[in-house]
């Protein structure tokens, strides 16, 4: 009885394509994958986030209402109305807000035009509202806030 393969003996090189691939050989690296196209660096994450910060500080920067220097209404804020230094006011209750002619300081605030104060309860509101229309000072009043409650 013959024993042998009826295509020929089979060879090394016929097992290893049986098998699969070769394993790899020693000291060789494994093939490498192919590199995404676009890879994004941690360097580029910082730099958008930095960037993401300066927007938002600058934001509320720029949203910011202008600071007013807080004067009291007597002696200071009517001695500016007498002395004509006082361009307009705005109020809302018993809160002023206005702007001088010029920039003006308060014990030592840096100089605005902007200004705000309270009108004293007890303070004659008759002769507040004389006073400015004899100085020609521009009066735009607001009402209160009436909201109905949530």
């Amino acid at each position: 009885m013959d024993t042998t393969d009826p295509v020929g003996p089979a060879t090394r090189q016929d097992r290893r394509d049986e098998a699969g691939s070769p394993p790899p050989t020693r000291g060789s690296t494994p093939p490498q994958r192919p590199r995404p196209r676009f890879r994004i660096s941690v360097w580029w994450i910082v730099f958008g986030l930095a960037l993401l910060a300066v927007n938002l500080y600058m934001g509320t920067r720029a949203t910011q209402a202008a600071s007013r220097v807080r004067v009291p209404y007597s002696p200071y804020f009517l001695n500016q109305v007498n002395a004509g230094h006082v361009k307009d006011i705005t109020s809302k209750g018993t809160a002023i807000q206005g702007t001088f002619t010029g920039k003006q300081s308060y014990q030592g605030s840096k100089p605005t035009t902007l200004f705000k104060t309270e009108i004293p309860t007890f303070a004659d509101n008759n002769a507040l509202t004389a006073l400015l229309e004899r100085k020609g000072v521009v009066v735009n009043a607001e009402p209160l806030d009436n909201k109905a409650p949530l």
